[in-house]
């Protein structure tokens, strides 16, 4: 019987928590004054072996409406037609560089082309991604106000029916609400690379990457966890900011980019650690607490399962809807026991594995 209680107690306290910290997942006042001159951005993509993706990005990012802005695209060492089809393109406002050092990850193309950025706010995306509509780069500016440096968007998968499209759209979302929650908690951690702002001069002000250069990732979240604070950085939840990309399309795959998610986690500062362990920790002590207390008291424990899935469905798919996947908001029962299987054993495979190059 002791196991049934304990597990109702974890019950109780994962509970409260969901309610306490996902509450927090919500939009935040844009700068509606900001209707008139407006700052000028640097778009900013890497792209390695996407001439596919390219014929779709290139023109949508032409064609956004917003008065002042550049495409900085650089071409990290492509074996495919991806630099070819860029500079085929005449616009003023598109600039192509080649990357002159091949390196692990991206962080020094991405440093080249801020380097080369005319402007003071740097846009990132990546070159298999689309932005949701016309209007996503203003969008993204107009999350900020006079205090904000860093605007946090947000990187959807696109609705593929494969397991491994599951998977991954599930995971993006998921996280999407842990680390928009954060940010709004002032506790920003991080962002995603496919859609992130922030300002030039507080880029340079930590010293670009330097400081984690020798990791192949982390150019979102350890960069994010460099320069953000609990007052400088916002989030942006309006539909039209997203952007789009399509999820791996097997299961080693998703693994491995999991992987290389992973692998910098070490990198992170002790409060951020912390405080994701503290969430990691409840989430895997609530479901192996579970199945061991279901084999006791089967009636009671599944009867606790169900309450606690029941209890935070609102929350969850309030918190869905706004990303545009409040069907998931269903499926969290089955994807909260299948990730306390899964997040541990990437977590050991990430700690004995060296990391793949960026492609």
């Amino acid at each position: 019987m002791i196991f049934t209680i304990a597990f109702f107690i974890i019950a109780i306290i994962r509970c409260l928590f969901w309610f306490q910290f996902f509450s927090n997942f919500r939009k935040v006042p844009v700068n509606t004054s900001a209707s008139g001159k407006l700052p000028g951005v640097s778009v900013i993509v890497v792209v390695k072996n996407e001439y596919f993706h390219l014929q779709k990005l290139v023109p949508e990012l032409l064609s956004q409406k917003y008065a002042n802005f550049e495409i900085i695209i650089v071409d990290d060492f492509s074996t495919d037609e991806s630099f070819a089809f860029l500079k085929s393109f005449e616009d003023q406002r598109l600039t192509v560089i080649k990357c002159d050092k091949d390196l692990p990850g991206k962080k020094y193309a991405l440093s080249q082309a801020i380097d080369q950025a005319n402007n003071e706010l740097i846009l990132l995306t990546d070159g298999d991604c689309l932005p949701a509509s016309e209007e996503w780069i203003h969008k993204m500016v107009t999350s900020m106000t006079t205090q904000t440096e860093i605007v946090l968007g947000f990187g959807m998968m696109e609705k593929k029916g494969h397991l491994a499209g599951l998977l991954s759209r599930y995971d993006s979302l998921f996280t999407a609400t842990l680390y928009g929650s954060a940010a709004n908690l002032g506790l920003p951690y991080m962002g995603v690379g496919r859609n992130l702002l922030y300002s030039k001069s507080l880029y340079q002000h930590v010293g670009g990457y330097e400081k984690h250069e020798d990791l192949p990732s982390g150019d979102d979240d350890l960069q994010i966890q460099l320069m953000a604070n609990n007052t400088n950085t916002t989030i942006c939840l309006d539909e039209k900011a997203f952007t789009y990309t399509e999820p791996k399309a097997s299961f080693k795959e998703w693994v491995k980019q999991k992987m290389r998610h992973i692998s910098v986690a070490t990198a992170y500062k002790n409060n951020i650690k912390n405080y994701l362990i503290f969430y990691a920790l409840m989430h895997l002590v609530f479901i192996y607490l579970g199945i061991f207390s279901t084999y006791f008291y089967p009636l009671y424990t599944l009867a606790i399962f169900a309450i606690f899935y029941i209890m935070t469905l609102p929350v969850n798919f309030k918190n869905y809807k706004k990303l545009g996947e409040e069907k998931l908001a269903y499926f969290f029962p089955l994807a909260d026991i299948t990730f306390a299987i899964i997040n541990p054993l990437l977590l050991m495979l990430a700690q004995t594995s060296t990391p793949d190059k960026w492609k």
